[in-house]
């Protein structure tokens, strides 16, 4: 009689000391995390250039340094920040772009979005999170330098430099709000259109990928932009 090694044991009847078998049902599944990134390399630089402003920002109130030492690493900082966020950042991880461009000496802003797919969920909730908490966070410095130069309670020195960098990232902060704020709008009166229009398509798994962009002329109005 052959004998097959790889068949499951079986309990034999009456046998007290045999281990209880598990149906595979039973087994307990793991769970998986919801937060599954598309973009991982778009979601580390984004967090990595939103957190290094507040860093140097805390870094400056402990070494008392001048304008020369100061204002480089902050202009530098700043720029890459603001470029990689409305370019980069806001297109991948929230599908929302504008563009400010000059016609005849006067600027227009076109907004750019999608309304075939949706954004990531951890994404957009990591994007739209810095995006509110860094003007508070500004705030709060202002109102700590402030505080520390009239009380003396902190040991922070009073630095102009801090002052005019943490109002201008301030300023900066609430201006990307705004316009990231009104491309979401425009997105969902183009979203609201469609449905009324019955020209809204299933989305796509994934958003193609054509960076073609020609800048509209003033008189059109915020049009979709293929992704």
């Amino acid at each position: 009689m052959d004998f097959d090694f790889n068949a499951p044991a079986q309990q034999a009847p009456g046998d007290p000391f045999a281990l209880p078998q598990q149906s595979p049902e039973s087994v307990p599944k793991k769970k998986r995390s919801k937060c599954n990134l598309e973009h991982v390399v778009v979601y580390s630089f984004f967090i990595i250039l939103k957190s290094a402003s507040p860093v140097l920002v805390l870094v400056m109130l402990g070494i008392n340094l001048g304008v020369v030492e100061l204002l480089p690493p902050a202009t530098l900082l700043t720029v890459m920040d603001e470029w990689f966020t409305h370019h980069i950042a806001g297109r991948r991880m929230v599908r929302l772009r504008y563009h400010i461009y000059g016609v005849d000496g006067k600027s227009y802003t076109h907004y750019e979005f999608d309304t075939q797919t949706k954004a990531n969920k951890c994404e957009a909730i990591t994007f739209w999170t810095f995006l509110w908490v860094l003007p508070l966070f500004w705030v709060v410095i202002l109102i700590i330098i402030m505080v520390s130069s009239t009380i003396k309670i902190l040991t922070f020195s009073f630095n102009p430099t801090i002052i005019v960098y943490a109002i201008a990232q301030g300023i900066f902060s609430c201006f990307s709000i705004y316009k990231f704020m009104m491309t979401r709008a425009a997105r969902s009166a183009k979203i609201r259109e469609e449905k009324k229009m019955g020209r809204t398509a299933p989305a796509p798994i994934s958003a193609p990928q054509n960076n073609d962009y020609t800048a509209p002329q003033p008189q059109q109005q915020p049009d979709q932009f293929v992704f």
